[in-house]
């Protein structure tokens, strides 16, 4: 028998290939809350021009996903960048203005630096690029005591000048090692939508974070022996799976009938989204 793995916060899950009726990225189909006769709102899409609700493997289980700790991560090197450009504000203030400079002169205090230098990946290709922030982040903060000397021995045009000239190349370093990192942060997810056929009438979307392969097993892989620790929305266990990235000892079966409500309000997608 056929099956389309994917998976969720590395755990691996399978449907069933003959209940698959469209694969697509999860901004492809948009996503409409419509009400449930009273009941709460549930998420739907429109496909093949019904109205069909769109369910996520964190909902199912009831627990958060990676997709929330790449928002996380990005949002922090967002913050970290943004910073760097103040702090490179308030040092140009203070050779201007001949005042005091409060901020971190200290790499290893500053937030960027403590975040750094506690933060561990099992990604090894962003701990690579992490590693590169290292020297454009000290020499920023070696400046601070570099130009304010400078400016104090009455030579503060120098010191903007070379202000300037590391906003221009050191900072925009920093920045460009930034923009790759996100990059790389959210590229390690593709949100994908699975369209699956859930009864003779009715079809379902399940939003899984990284769709996989198309896999066949036989009936002895099948495991009937823990079905009675199985969520509602799963069928059964394979055991031993080969996939590409190697052999999965077990993977949870979904069965698309016991995916969401019963029956799904027809209404069209414009009414529900004015409503």
């Amino acid at each position: 028998m056929e099956y389309l793995s994917f998976s969720h916060d590395d755990n691996h899950y399978a449907v069933s290939l003959n209940r698959v009726r469209y694969i697509a990225a999860d901004n492809s189909l948009p996503e409409t809350p419509i009400a449930q006769s009273g009941k709460k709102m549930i998420n739907t899409v429109q496909f093949e021009k019904q109205v069909c609700q769109l369910l996520g493997m964190e909902e199912l289980l009831g627990a958060a996903s990676k997709r929330h700790e790449i928002q996380d991560l990005t949002q922090q090197l967002k913050d970290h960048e943004q910073d760097h450009l103040q702090w490179m504000d308030a040092l140009e203030q203070a050779i201007r203005n001949n005042k005091e400079f409060a901020l971190s002169r200290d790499p290893d205090t500053c937030k960027l630096g403590r975040w750094y230098n506690d933060f561990h990946s099992d990604d090894q290709n962003l701990t690579h690029l992490l590693k590169k922030f290292d020297q454009p982040h000290r020499r920023i903060h070696q400046l601070a005591g570099e130009l304010l000397t400078l400016a104090a021995d009455g030579h503060q045009q120098q010191a903007l000048k070379e202000l300037q000239h590391h906003r221009e190349t050191t900072l925009q370093r920093l920045r460009d090692l930034f923009a790759d990192a996100r990059e790389l942060v959210s590229g390690s997810l593709r949100p994908t939508i699975i369209m699956l056929q859930k009864n003779d009438t009715s079809m379902v979307g399940l939003k899984v974070e990284t769709i996989g392969e198309v896999f066949s097993t036989s009936e002895p892989q099948r495991d009937s022996s823990s079905d009675g620790f199985l969520p509602s929305f799963a069928c059964g266990w394979l055991k031993h799976v080969k996939l590409v990235e190697g052999v999965r000892p077990t993977i949870m079966v979904i069965d698309p009938a016991r995916l969401g409500v019963e029956d799904v309000p027809q209404q069209p997608l414009a009414s529900a989204q004015s409503a």
